[in-house]
């Protein structure tokens, strides 16, 4: 479950995906595997995936107890599983536009 709060004591991750709208369920369907391997790095928080209704994105929420265990995990060699060249190949084939940028929590309001 994401964790929300200012300030914050997780690292926020969001990736962006741009895909053409016939191509968005597939992206998901590649996408959605790779996850249970994040989740079993060290220092993984939560995850959650957004699709847009235009069908043309598709935005990963990514959370980690530091920037420092998001990028440990995108050297690890679990991270070299069939489903993430995959998803990776997807990508290039797709010509999927991808955007990785770090955020940190500067506002929270809740009802």
């Amino acid at each position: 479950m994401p964790k929300i709060s200012q300030p914050s004591d997780v690292a926020t991750v969001m990736v962006s995906l741009t895909v053409e709208p016939a191509h968005q369920d597939a992206l998901i369907a590649a996408a959605l595997p790779v996850v249970p391997i994040m989740a079993k790095q060290p220092g993984f928080v939560s995850a959650s995936m957004h699709k847009s209704t235009d069908g043309k994105r598709v935005v990963q929420y990514l959370q980690w107890d530091s920037v420092a265990s998001h990028e440990a995990c995108l050297a690890s060699p679990d991270f070299r599983t069939n489903e993430a060249i995959a998803f990776m190949g997807f990508l290039e084939a797709n010509n999927v536009q991808m955007d990785v940028q770090v955020f940190d929590v500067v506002d929270v309001t809740e009802a």
